[in-house]
């Protein structure tokens, strides 16, 4: 049953994509909390101008394994207008595989409903609040480790624009580690945040990254994430390139907005970011 408001809400920064084909990802992680191995697969449905997307298999998940799947077979010929809000539902199935054959005993379903809003960060659409190049400094970003000691610095090795991004490395296994910022948004109807970001994972290397922003009462977070696993371990596309992440800010204060990155496995990774954009609409 569906509730009244969406599972998952989702800013998509649509300034960094090219008008051609589109691709959407939505990546879950599957937990096998039962006796036998089970198989796992996901449809996705109520995607208006997108092609007619199909169920994906996952294969099988051994006893007490987890998995992370990444879903990516929906895509756009084109970007819709800024402002548009699309609601797809992702199933997902999880069936107890007899001997190891992929015949079912008994089905499960895990439906995930989704708030898609397209937001071009560059329409005039949209009042600047913030952008931050690092081209001279860390632009007021301060990081905090929740577990770890972690080094946030300036760096040339990836840069979006000009010479300069922040770099918080030294994120290791089992680390939990965030950077922080606080943003002044006025009596505004919407604000929204951009945050490229760029990394590279190998081998076995499980990360999780989350926006945070808190209006004021710690309990209501919107939290948004992104888990990322390396091959073999998740079949990941999105590492080693730039990933564009976004996410709403409350209005009408001072609001302090989160990047943490939580890494489950894997050693000493190095996260880049640069052009962290801040927006308001009227």
């Amino acid at each position: 049953m569906v509730g009244a408001d969406p599972d998952t809400e989702i800013v998509i920064p649509m300034d960094c994509l090219d008008d051609l084909l589109l691709q959407i990802q939505f990546t879950f992680k599957a937990l096998n909390i039962i006796a036998v191995p089970i198989n796992v697969s996901a449809d996705l449905t109520d995607l208006t101008g997108w092609n007619k997307p199909r169920g994906v298999g996952f294969g099988q998940i051994g006893v007490g394994d987890e998995k992370y799947c990444l879903y990516d077979v929906a895509q756009r010929t084109s970007k819709p207008a800024t402002d548009t809000v699309e609601n797809p539902r992702l199933t997902i199935s999880y069936s107890a595989a007899l001997g190891g054959v992929p015949a079912t005993r008994g089905v499960n379903n895990e439906l995930i409903w989704y708030k898609l809003t397209w937001i071009d960060f560059d329409s005039v659409t949209y009042a600047l609040v913030d952008l931050d190049t690092f081209e001279a400094d860390l632009e007021d970003w301060t990081k905090v480790d929740e577990v770890g000691a972690t080094v946030l610095d300036r760096s040339q090795l990836q840069v979006r624009n000009g010479a300069w991004a922040m770099r918080h490395s030294a994120i290791d296994n089992a680390d939990v580690a965030y950077l922080t910022k606080s943003f002044v948004i006025g009596a505004v109807s919407k604000a929204y945040i951009r945050v490229p970001v760029f990394f590279e994972v190998t081998d076995q290397e499980k990360v999780i990254f989350e926006i945070i922003t808190d209006a004021a009462d710690v309990v209501n977070k919107r939290t948004q994430q992104h888990a990322i696993a390396a091959s073999p371990a998740g079949d990941s596309k999105i590492t080693g390139m730039w990933l564009y992440l976004g996410a709403e800010i409350p209005v009408d204060g001072t609001y302090e907005v989160r990047l943490r990155a939580t890494c489950e496995s894997g050693a000493a990774l190095e996260i880049f970011y640069d052009d962290i954009k801040v927006v308001t609409k009227a």
